[in-house]
């Protein structure tokens, strides 16, 4: 075999391999599992020893209506609709945790712990200008009022 050929594998060694791999996947599966079941038990043993402060549900959870009118309010485009989200947000209990989360994922848009995303980044408070701002024109001096020296073939 030169050093161009592929390396040729039999059927029964691409099964074995396919196989090893899935049993990898589902021991890291397993792993990860197991580490979360600690995680959350830890979790759990602060909690019900006080070490941890469990807060209320999400004000955004308690809009009524449906998921599409919890969409509505804090995707929206309406200036009005984005100023209620943020008060919305502005009492909730999990406003830190929430902003931070959205954060780390960079958001791409919508309103995430009182604050508005755009592109992964908190948008500022700036009051929009308009679409054509008016621009006042400066008056301008005549040219001849304008000092002229004699040595440039002016009158003195």
């Amino acid at each position: 075999m030169t050093a161009m050929e592929p390396e040729a594998f039999t059927r029964d060694e691409l099964i074995a391999s396919r196989d090893a791999d899935a049993e990898a996947k589902r021991e890291l599966w397993e792993i990860a599992r197991k580490k979360e079941q600690v995680r959350r038990q830890a979790l759990l043993r602060q909690v019900q020893g006080g070490e941890v402060l469990v807060v209320g549900p999400a004000a955004c959870t308690q809009i009524s209506g449906d998921r599409a009118a919890r969409v509505r309010v804090f995707f929206s485009q309406d200036r009005k609709v984005i100023d209620q989200a943020k008060a919305i947000c502005a009492g909730c209990p999990r406003r830190e945790s929430c902003l931070e989360g959205a954060l780390e994922r960079r958001e791409p848009w919508g309103v995430w712990g009182g604050e508005l995303f755009r592109n992964g980044h908190v948008l500022t408070n700036r009051k929009r200008r308009s679409r054509h701002q008016q621009v006042r024109a400066q008056p301008i001096s005549p040219v001849n009022t304008l000092p002229v020296e004699p040595h440039f073939g002016g009158s003195t």
